[in-house]
């Protein structure tokens, strides 16, 4: 493949990035092993990419159910606390 490429897909883009296509704005944790071995490593190390997101979407705030509710406050609780990027400059 020659050319650029541009990706929604996670899966695709480490594959493509394994396969030895390109480089690629993945997360650490995608590549976690391929970085442990030495298979791959960091092209920018100092580079941090944009934040992503996660949303919990659901019918109507009035009517949440008790389950949906008790889920979105422990997750929230839980990843506050979690951190998703080990190693970045920023975390340090």
């Amino acid at each position: 493949m020659h050319g650029r490429v541009a990706c929604n897909d996670l899966g695709t883009l480490v594959h493509m990035i394994r396969e030895g296509m390109g480089i690629g704005l993945v997360p650490e944790w995608a590549m976690r092993a391929d970085l442990g071995e030495g298979s791959a490593f960091r092209v920018l190390p100092d580079h941090v990419g944009n934040e992503g997101g996660l949303y919990v979407l659901y019918a109507d705030r009035r009517y949440v159910q008790p389950q949906v509710r008790a889920f979105v406050e422990h997750a929230t609780a839980w990843l506050a606390n979690v951190n998703l990027r080990p190693g970045c400059p920023e975390n340090d």
